[in-house]
């Protein structure tokens, strides 16, 4: 997926939000019953429109396709929630008026940490944390974003196991189709050119049941992604190169697609409610720097990454160094206290923790 391809989805969904096409004007993006409303008889077009990106648009889905980019896949999922209406009298309780768009910050760790040593061919876990800026709204309902790896194209996404993000996935939620993609479909990403397409899904936000179409079904989960702690968003794994270097794994920011329920929206607490939703914009997207390093200080045949990882090597002072190797060429010092030097272990750790490790 290029860059302007990436934009067009990004800015043809804030455009709607700020322009909403009023009924009486003619056309109405998701109104594919023509009769003036975005409902669900409109989502249940949707659901058998979804295909997944890259998928051609067929003639009757052609009003699902919101941003013009010729599928009709998660990013027009979020622009049908974003110009929901309900039918005339759909009951719903006031909202408060729009709030200044809020940011949400993405953050790309593994073992906590935004930089990490491995072997050669290791396989690593990682993890995408969301934050909103703020809490002036009643949290995520839809979150989509592209994962791209500079070390190559094997990195998938696991499907959510846990609450929130549960509620962001197939039935409970909407995502792309599995069955109908490519590999990974769904809320895992669509694999194209080596990257991770459309990561995420959104929330039942618009009261769908399953007598009208078979997803999302879920009940809508608040306070998803607000402030200071925010919520873990997706987890998966890469494997690294098998060549020596530094690569990145990084959310791409112009690829982020993202909706907040408006304050005082209360289809969490009413499911007959619908709930009227806003677009949040990329705020700060921190990378995973991953170094890969084939190095054996301790001639044992295997990387020192792979050593510390298997906890064959200990690295108790966390320089990405055996510990052994450390001793051996004198970088650390193990002769502290004298009647336990000689064990393996820095003196560095014994005074930091009182204790041989």
């Amino acid at each position: 997926m290029s860059l302007t391809r990436r934009s067009i989805a990004v800015v043809s969904l804030a455009l709607l939000t700020l322009f909403p096409c009023p009924a009486h004007a003619g056309f109405v993006p998701g109104d594919c019953d023509a009769d003036g409303d975005v409902d669900l008889d409109d989502h249940s077009i949707l659901a058998t429109c979804l295909t997944g990106p890259n998928h051609v648009v067929s003639p009757p889905c052609v009003c699902m396709d919101f941003n013009g980019d010729g599928d009709v896949d998660a990013i027009d999922a979020l622009g049908h929630a974003l110009m929901f209406t309900g039918s005339p009298g759909f009951e719903r309780a006031p909202s408060h008026p729009r709030m200044a768009s809020a940011q949400l910050h993405l953050n790309v760790t593994s073992e906590g940490s935004n930089s990490i040593t491995a072997a050669p061919g290791e396989d690593v876990a990682f993890e995408v944390a969301g934050t909103l800026s703020d809490d002036l709204n009643e949290g995520l309902a839809f979150v989509l974003f592209d994962l791209v790896f500079t070390g190559g194209d094997t990195l998938a996404v696991d499907a959510p196991t846990e609450a929130p993000m549960t509620s962001f996935q197939i039935p409970q939620g909407i995502t792309n189709p599995g069955d109908v993609c490519p590999p990974l479909c769904g809320f895992g990403g669509t694999v194209i050119g080596g990257d991770l397409i459309q990561v995420g899904g959104g929330q039942n936000v618009i009261s769908n049941t399953v007598d009208n179409a078979p997803f999302p079904i879920g009940t809508v989960l608040g306070g998803v992604a607000h402030p200071p702690g925010g919520d873990l968003i997706a987890t998966g794994t890469v494997t690294m190169p098998t060549v020596d270097g530094t690569y990145t794994l990084s959310v791409h920011p112009h690829s982020v697609a993202a909706s907040v329920i408006r304050l005082g929206e209360t289809c969490m607490q009413n499911p007959s409610f619908f709930c009227q939703t806003e677009a949040v914009s990329p705020g700060d997207m921190v990378d995973l720097t991953l170094v890969v390093s084939s190095v054996d200080c301790n001639n044992n045949g295997v990387p020192d990454a792979a050593d510390i990882a298997s906890r064959t090597s200990r690295d108790c002072n966390e320089n990405t160094v055996p510990d052994e190797c450390d001793i051996a060429d004198q970088t650390s010092r193990d002769d502290f206290p004298a009647v336990l030097g000689g064990d393996g272990v820095p003196d560095e750790c014994q005074m930091r923790y009182g204790q041989k490790k």
